[in-house]
């Protein structure tokens, strides 16, 4: 990637990006019950899974940024996805009100991932990426994994949706539903169609949705084995579910990226 002002301020974004996460992630990972005023019990092992990906990610990023810096633009790609994760994680903490001494920070995270997200798309170099890329990805396999996930979560959210209208009762974590519905499921669903007709935007939203979708999916399933350290029984099929998407995901994302070619 050249270096460009655009460039420097996504790197100093991620830097500040990076600080606070690390420092509301350990907060939350070193006192746990601040978070019990603001959700059930049942929820505050997927608060620690949460925190512990996020901490995870931060140091991650850390690394991708120096790569990127020294010149290894697919790690852009790599980026895109773990600040996409961090862009959702953040927003169900800011949405759904988890009003602890750090909302401040969510608040900021939320909002320098967005803006970080778009300063690395119009930072890309379109004539950097060769259209024989395509023949050399598995296209099929990453549209059937976005449609399926995108069948997996309309199949499990509407009926909720649904529900929740006809009792009168808002979901506890309304954001999700929120996000997956109106965001990011439809993205999915717009990956699938771009990358059969081999456009840049498919190409694009590929790498960022696939490392998303398998980073969150392991946050979810790494919840889910939480359970039973807060006397919770876990669900089986979502965990199994979860697990097929984070471990799918990131395996897909790992293909992607090594077949990308730049020039």
């Amino acid at each position: 990637m050249i270096e460009t002002p655009k460039t420097k301020r996504l790197a100093a974004v991620t830097i500040i990006l990076v600080g606070f996460v690390l420092i509301s992630s350990l907060a939350g990972l070193l006192n746990v019950n601040m978070y019990k005023t603001f959700m059930s019990d049942n929820m505050i092992p997927q608060a620690v899974a949460q925190d512990i990906v996020s901490l995870v990610v931060a140091l991650a990023l850390i690394f991708v940024l120096k790569a990127m810096r020294q010149g290894a633009p697919r790690c852009a790609w790599i980026w895109s996805g773990l600040v996409a994760y961090l862009f959702y994680a953040y927003a169900l903490y800011a949405f759904d009100r988890i009003y602890t001494p750090f909302y401040p920070l969510y608040l900021s995270i939320f909002s320098l991932s967005l803006f970080g997200l778009g300063l690395l798309f119009t930072s890309l170099q379109p004539e950097a990426l060769t259209l024989s890329t395509y023949s050399r990805q598995p296209r099929t396999l990453f549209a059937a994994y976005f449609l399926l996930n995108s069948i997996l979560v309309l199949v499990n959210w509407i009926p909720a949706v649904i529900n929740s209208i006809s009792t009168k009762t808002p979901p506890e974590v309304n954001t999700i539903f929120v996000l997956d519905l109106t965001l990011f499921i439809p993205l999915m669903i717009v990956g699938a169609v771009q990358l059969w007709k081999k456009t840049l935007l498919g190409h694009s939203l590929t790498g960022m949705l696939l490392i998303k979708a398998g980073v969150m999916g392991l946050s979810i399933f790494l919840g889910q084995l939480l359970m039973s350290g807060y006397s919770f029984s876990s669900n089986s099929l979502m965990a199994t579910l979860f697990a097929i998407q984070g471990f799918g995901g990131l395996i897909l994302s790992v293909i992607f990226i090594r077949r990308l070619e730049i020039r």
